[in-house]
């Protein structure tokens, strides 16, 4: 299909792609992730604690974490104050927050994988299937309708061409992680208690899966 002559398909597990798209250099920079709520510390307060809520209600509290992607370092601060030990990817160059290692090796060894708002910005999804780590933990905007091109083009508010190249729901989601050998263990929709957007379709889906 094509979207405002940006051409489209989907794949063999029921994602959404964009076809053949061309992401502008130096678009992840400081001013990109303070877009939206980042300049608000409230929400980013209770953003990062919803999301350790939902991690530790899920699986428990890991000893090791990675967080590819980690913006600001706000979900990162939370778990090192927990006296997890914490390691951040980022290609931001914004620092990591104290008592938090950078590493630029996304395979390490660890208890849990976490990215939020990042696995649709990724060239090749299929990456997460040699992740070195027992659970990963994932946010990305809902794609309720991916085959609806009036839903697509006037609804659903992330399409962002070049920016988001892939586009989920709850069935390709866990179909997307089944095919990288990931069993689903928790999925659902907490943090549209902060970021709900108004009408009827869920915005924001959260999953859990652990590697089989």
């Amino acid at each position: 299909m094509e979207i405002n002559n940006y051409k489209y398909q989907i794949n063999e597990n029921g994602v959404l792609c964009q076809v053949n798209p061309k992401v502008p250099e130096n678009l992840y920079d400081f001013n990109y992730i303070m877009d939206g709520y980042g300049n608000i510390p409230d929400k980013r307060f209770a953003m990062s604690h919803l999301r350790y809520g939902f991690m530790v209600g899920a699986i428990g509290k890991p000893t090791k974490l990675l967080e590819i992607g980690y913006g600001a370092g706000d979900f990162l601060n939370v778990c090192q104050r927990e006296e997890i030990e914490c390691l951040g990817n980022d290609i931001t160059g914004i620092p990591v927050p104290q008592n938090v290692t950078f590493t630029n090796d996304i395979y390490e060894h660890v208890d849990v994988v976490c990215m939020f708002d990042v696995l649709e910005h990724f060239e090749d999804i299929n990456f997460i299937k040699n992740l070195n780590t027992k659970y990963v933990y994932v946010s990305v905007p809902n794609c309720h309708l991916p085959e609806d091109e009036i839903y697509l083009q006037h609804v659903y508010p992330h399409l962002k061409p070049n920016e988001h190249l892939y586009h989920f729901n709850m069935f390709s989601l866990k179909k997307h992680f089944e095919a990288n050998g990931y069993k689903l263990v928790q999925m659902g929709f907490p943090e549209d208690t902060i970021r709900k957007r108004a009408g009827y379709f869920n915005n924001i889906l959260s999953a859990i899966f652990v590697k089989q």
